[in-house]
Formats: structure tokens, sequence, C-alpha cells
């Protein structure tokens, strides 16, 4: 029974250790210049600051906006608690969010 227990024990801390993925979305872009609902490239970037910082997570993502929207899955190494802020670039325009080079939130998921 201790063995069973112990393997038992082994196989849940190996899932904890696992990162965890996240779903990032993404809706209604548009192109400036005709409103037209846009495809394309999407890239999503985590800094650990709001300015510099260190790259947390950088990956790009070839023809994932379909119809003006992406969901994609991250895998983004973040800390339970911690803030976090986040870049994206849209076939290669980089976003401002209300003056804000980078969305602020909070890793309630991760290690």
């Amino acid at each position: 029974m201790r063995k069973i227990f112990l393997l038992f024990a082994l196989i849940l801390s190996l899932n904890f250790a696992s990162a965890v993925l996240l779903s990032d979305v993404g809706n209604d872009v548009r192109e400036i210049a005709t409103g037209n609902l846009t495809s394309g490239n999407v890239t999503i970037s985590i800094y650990d600051a709001s300015a510099g910082g260190n790259l947390i997570y950088n990956q790009s993502f070839l023809n994932s906006i379909a119809n003006g929207s992406w969901n994609v899955a991250i895998e983004p190494d973040l800390q339970f608690g911690k803030f976090y802020w986040k870049d994206i670039i849209i076939n290669g325009d980089d976003l401002d969010f209300d003056g804000n080079e980078r969305l602020k939130f909070q890793s309630s998921l991760g290690l």
C-alpha cells in the first residue's frame, strides 16, 4: 500500500511541475485604412516590467489571425501572483493600449 501511495504522490508532483498552457484570444482586429477584418500573424511577448525589463516569453504565430480573430495556446513560465506585461504585434505593427506599450496582468496560473 505504501508503494502505491508513493507512486501516486510522484505522479501527482510531476503533474504540478509541468508548465501550464494558457489561451490568448483577440478579436475584431481591423485594418486602419479600410476598416476590414484582417488576417495574418500575431506575436505575443511577456515581460516582467512595464518598460524595459526581462523578456519572459516570446512567440510568433504565423497565419493565426483569421477574420479578425485569433485563439492560440501559449506556455510561458510564470510565477503565481506576480505581475507581468504583455505586448502584442499584429502583422508587424506593435499595438499600444490607451497610451501604454504593454498590458498589465497578474498571473493566477503558472509555476
